[in-house]
């Protein structure tokens, strides 16, 4: 069997806006220790590494995550790169690894590619697939290749899907997980200890309880996010949202009866709501939009009901945990939610 030592491109399916993510897009001025690439040069490169144009204006609802990454990733990045010295002269670090969880659907993708475009740097969508492979070492290697190209790049985000898969608990490796597995979940840890690291890497699971307890160390994936389902504003929000460029008649007394009548639904579903919506107004060929396009409020209900999704949440790093690869991290603990700060404990609200 002839082995394709590339990774393949990844197209994430689960975006709510339709954003433009190509090599076309607008790169940024320069990273933090030079000029950005050129889109020749990236194409160069073995991963498929793009601009993105959206941006965080583009998400509706998420307010607390917004403002927690502006102020902990955004905010430094930017500062230094436009020479403010405010944040390196206190030695604040901005974070660089970031770990997303919550039901498919909610924001996760999207929140990626909205950070690589608030800071105009590259950055790559990767599945499991991309970056494992049935041949011995060849996925480590795959990991080894991810991060000097990102070296070579500079300030980029590294975005990884579905990491349960890449990360998987390692107390349960020996019942069905195969060794080059275990290979992958340690270059990775390796690779997000490195001191020189530039890169900002997301990841986002669905099915937190099964991520490696390692991986969630500060230094490594330390900012957790749970991207939940969208409360009664950020609904509202999200179905703006996705009707701006609509000619539409719906009052706010109407967005709120939407809102209302969709708890349950994530990001994704009020994005198909509101296609169906357009749908219905075009067939009918109406000048504008109305409430008569979108289910009645009793089909709503039903609708969300028979949707809502279920998640868990990520595992605790305790006192007694013990990480084989780095002994110097035990008895470390890990804020679970954006907002350590002393802020609110709700959970994060939005859609992807």
């Amino acid at each position: 069997m002839d082995r394709d030592p590339s990774p393949s491109s990844h197209e994430v399916n689960d975006a709510v806006v339709a954003q433009d993510v190509s090599t076309d897009g607008t790169p940024g001025t320069h990273s933090s220790t030079g000029s950005s690439p050129s889109e020749v040069q990236l194409r160069n490169l073995t991963y498929d590494w793009q601009h993105s144009s959206a941006r965080f204006k583009d998400i509706g609802g998420y307010d607390d995550v917004k403002a927690y990454l502006e102020r902990r990733v955004l905010e430094p990045l930017l500062a230094h790169r436009d020479g403010d010295d405010r944040f390196s002269r206190f030695s604040v670090e901005p974070e660089s690894g970031i770990m997303l969880y919550g039901p498919p659907g909610t924001g996760k993708t999207m929140f990626a590619r909205a950070l690589a475009g608030e800071l105009t740097v590259p950055f790559v969508e990767l599945s499991p697939a991309d970056v494992t492979s049935m041949w011995i070492n060849e996925s480590s290697d795959r990991v080894k290749t991810l991060f000097d190209e990102a070296k070579q790049i500079g300030s980029c985000v590294i975005f990884l899907d579905e990491a349960e898969h890449l990360f998987g608990a390692r107390e349960y490796s020996g019942k069905g997980s195969h060794a080059e597995d275990r290979k992958v979940t340690s270059e990775f840890l390796a690779q997000l200890t490195h001191e020189d690291r530039e890169a900002i890497v997301v990841a986002a699971t669905n099915r937190p309880g099964d991520i490696d307890r390692a991986i969630l160390r500060p230094g490594r994936l330390a900012a957790h996010f749970e991207i939940g389902l969208p409360d009664e504003e950020a609904r509202t929000a999200i179905l703006r949202t996705h009707l701006t460029d609509v000619p539409s008649s719906l009052s706010d007394a109407e967005y709120a009866n939407l809102a209302t009548h969709t708890a349950g639904m994530t990001g994704a579903d009020l994005a198909d709501l509101v296609d169906e919506a357009r749908r219905n107004a075009a067939d009918r060929d109406a000048r504008v939009l109305t409430r008569d396009d979108f289910p009645s409020t009793e089909d709503l209900q039903v609708i969300a009901t028979e949707l809502e999704p279920e998640t868990d949440d990520l595992p605790t790093v305790d006192d007694g945990d013990n990480d084989e690869d780095d002994p110097r991290d035990r008895d470390v603990a890990v804020r679970s939610k954006a907002d350590d700060d002393g802020g609110s404990d709700d959970s994060a609200i939005g859609y992807q």
